[in-house]
């Protein structure tokens, strides 16, 4: 059940949670009749987009800035649940997933999709190769979506006909927004494009429509995985430069197919905000001296650390980028936690600590292993700093004297 109610909602959230059992008949007669009837009740095509900016540091002056997040009814929500579990049932069955993505599969994950990358560019480095990584950015991704194409995609490649397309052209179709920004409410207006940000079921039927991004990867001999609308596509590069150079163009040759085909299926590839990166040993980098890719008109940088689905890449591999983010932004909550300490009790400064620094500490924390022990004593000292907050003991308490795992542990 979800958490949060919506504006269009007459019953709150949490009478939902707490008279759950009383409402199940009646909300089970609703979807029923949904889903029997290949019909989306009107109400709940409604609305509300609430601009988020994506990160405090950006400018809040520009609306590029903003992601539309939008507040749907929570039996909206209910009834695309029970049809993206169908969806995904239909998609294990018949073994119709994208061969490398990560994200509605199950036992997959951002970790998954990271591990996989992760061990392929390891694995090219101690067979003394390169790497080139391409990160894919599109703008506006999921607003943009053609309806007609998405259902003809459903049909033609997944094998999505009958009542359940005509479910989904319903619930797709006459769709309305409100934006609403400090409690000013704009006149709805059609959406016409796209799926809604803040569904259940928007992020699949997105993974689906992008699905033939894998093929044309696959034609070029591109590795690739896929995360939702983040896309990884990466080559070995011999150490030789003119191998290099032919095995870098038909990277370039790639995305370029990539761009197109996403103009004609009305996404837009964003080159302002794709990263590139060269991994490989120092001396390899030298050699190449690859310093950026050309993707058509463009020609991005290649940098020397990028973020990957939460994970900061150093170009040798070392994490040490990763390692020194999860140590500054852990120690900013620290240090916050502490002046309050004293205001709150164990339980409150435990659950604080778990949800602010722990959970960056834990967060695909696999790709830690083999790590150096200076990197490991470095996100140790985080966890016994965390320690003697929450218990308020003594600077020589650790992690251990409190019952916690520490560091190294916590990666098995």
């Amino acid at each position: 059940m979800p958490n949060k109610s919506c504006v269009l909602d007459k019953i709150p959230a949490w009478l939902f949670k707490e008279a759950h059992k009383e409402l199940a008949p009646s909300l089970a007669d609703i979807i029923n009749s949904s889903l029997a009837n290949h019909d989306f009740p009107s109400s709940l095509k409604q609305a509300y987009v609430t601009p988020l900016i994506k990160k405090a540091s950006l400018d809040k002056e520009e609306m590029k800035n903003y992601r539309p997040v939008s507040n749907i009814p929570i039996i909206s929500k209910l009834i695309e649940k029970i049809v993206s579990s169908r969806i995904l049932q239909h998609l294990a069955f018949n073994n119709l997933h994208t061969n490398f993505q990560s994200a509605y599969k199950k036992h997959h994950s951002t970790e998954s999709a990271l591990l996989r990358v992760a061990n392929d560019i390891l694995r090219y480095i101690d067979n003394k190769k390169s790497v080139l990584l391409i990160l894919l950015d599109l703008s506006a991704a999921f607003d943009t979506i053609d309806h007609d194409i998405l259902l003809a995609r459903a049909h033609s490649r997944f094998g999505i006909d009958g009542k359940a397309l005509y479910w989904l052209n319903v619930y797709l179709k006459n769709r309305t927004q409100t934006v609403s920004i400090d409690n000013n409410k704009a006149t709805p207006s059609p959406l016409k494009y796209g799926v809604p940000q803040g569904s259940v079921l928007g992020p699949l039927l997105f993974t689906m429509y992008t699905a033939p991004v894998a093929d044309i990867a696959e034609r070029h001999g591109v590795n690739y995985h896929l995360y939702a609308d983040d896309t990884q596509l990466y080559v070995p590069l011999d150490n030789t430069l003119e191998t290099a150079s032919y095995q870098k163009e038909s990277i370039e040759k790639c995305v370029v197919e990539i761009a197109d085909w996403m103009n004609s299926n009305k996404l837009k590839l964003n080159s302002d905000k794709t990263d590139v990166i060269v991994f490989g040993t120092n001396k390899a980098l030298i050699d190449l001296n690859f310093n950026s890719v050309q993707i058509k008109s463009s020609s991005v940088p290649v940098s020397s650390s990028v973020k990957n689905l939460g994970c900061y890449l150093d170009a040798n591999f070392t994490m040490s980028c990763q390692i020194n983010s999860i140590c500054q932004q852990s120690y900013y909550h620290l240090k916050n936690i502490g002046m309050i300490r004293s205001y709150i009790n164990k339980d409150t400064a435990q659950l604080l600590v778990s949800s602010l620094v722990m959970s960056r500490i834990d967060y695909c924390n696999s790709l830690l292993t083999g790590v150096s022990l200076n990197s490991i004593i470095k996100l140790q000292r985080v966890q016994n700093q965390a320690a003697r907050i929450t218990d308020l003991t003594s600077e020589s308490v650790t992690t251990r004297d409190v019952g916690s795992r520490d560091v190294a542990s916590r990666q098995s």
